[in-house]
């Protein structure tokens, strides 16, 4: 099976083919390696000291979290239901709010519980 993902197959992501074998990345509640915590009403996950975060973490003023990377902003085209400033609606019609994040493989320097939020982000 193969899937298309982007918006030009010739460059990004482009076509993805599924192995089999590699669909049972979560095994005896880890994922990547980090402790995958399924109890509660979010997801969260726990990412050991020296492990790399396997997504965008998103970095607020108030947290104390210590971790070694890189940062950026993330932001992207959603899909609007509703009117934008332009009378359209529909796919990439609106930009989300931009959000300053640790980037994925940047360092953990403590232990600690990490919320699986909207669009795959981590929060603390």
């Amino acid at each position: 099976m193969e899937i298309f993902i982007g918006g030009d197959r010739k460059y990004g992501w482009g076509r993805l083919m599924l192995e089999t074998g590699k669909t049972d990345e979560v095994k005896n509640n880890t994922i990547f390696g980090n402790q995958l915590d399924t109890q509660n009403d979010c997801l969260q996950i726990t990412v050991s000291v020296n492990n790399c975060i396997p997504a965008h973490l998103e970095l607020k003023t108030e947290d104390t979290i210590k971790v070694k990377g890189d940062i950026e902003p993330l932001l992207g085209l959603e899909w609007c239901t509703t009117t934008n400033d332009e009378g359209e609606t529909g796919t990439g019609k609106k930009i989300s709010k931009a959000k300053i994040c640790w980037v994925p493989g940047s360092i953990m320097q403590e232990i600690r519980p990490l919320k699986i939020g909207e669009f795959g982000i981590l929060t603390s």
